[in-house]
């Protein structure tokens, strides 16, 4: 008979639901067909990007480049692993934002960008409070964190409006041109966000 914890990290690798909504939002699972829209988001909010995220650097990519690596997406998706939505308001495509399998079985991680001119109008603290339910009504996902680096400050802002807890301050190697080296890491775990459900107002 398996353990409890082989019961366990088996439920974390189901496969993640791969649409949601919020009250303006549409998070859903991107597919290639995605590629022109989620070319031009990152293609418009380059140098918003490059600061603090090293892919951004090996940007633009080829059409067909983006068209695979969704489709690799796709894959890890369809196998239980990472889910990568892109974020669309009013059918536009507005950032991405996504549940990461990081770290123990038990936990999962929150990523996520903005495109440059939707900037300051709190889309990626509702969809990660979107992400964040939908992640602990996940079997065997007890905890959700959100990592960024300290400097990012605007990242920062949205862990600690929806009520993380700042676990630690880590010091990394350095990994894009905006960074200071020193990571921030946020955590959720399912009693408390709960219990903020439950307090918040309808």
């Amino acid at each position: 008979m398996a353990d409890h914890a082989q019961v366990s990290e088996a439920r974390a690798m189901e496969r993640l639901p791969e649409r949601t909504q919020t009250q303006r939002l549409v998070l859903r699972r991107l597919t290639p067909e995605d590629e022109p829209v989620l070319g031009a988001s990152v293609t418009a909010s380059l140098e918003h990007l490059l600061p603090w995220f090293p892919w951004a650097d090996h940007e633009p990519v080829s059409p067909d480049q983006r068209r695979q690596r969704i489709a690799t997406w796709e894959q890890e998706w369809r196998a239980g692993g990472d889910l990568y939505c892109g974020v669309f308001l009013d059918g536009a495509h507005i950032g991405n934002i996504g549940l990461h399998r990081r770290g123990t079985a038990d936990s999962i991680e929150i990523g996520y960008w903005l495109h440059v001119d939707h900037t300051g109008h709190g889309y990626i603290t509702e969809a990660s409070e979107a992400l964040t339910t939908l992640a602990f009504e996940q079997p065997g996902i007890e905890r959700v964190a959100i990592h960024h680096d300290r400097a990012n400050v605007a990242s920062g802002a949205v862990p600690r409006r929806l009520g993380f807890t700042l676990e630690r301050e880590v010091t990394k190697e350095l990994q894009a041109p905006g960074e200071d080296g020193v990571e921030f890491q946020w955590k959720m775990v399912r009693a408390a966000w709960a219990t903020r459900l439950v307090r918040a107002p309808r």
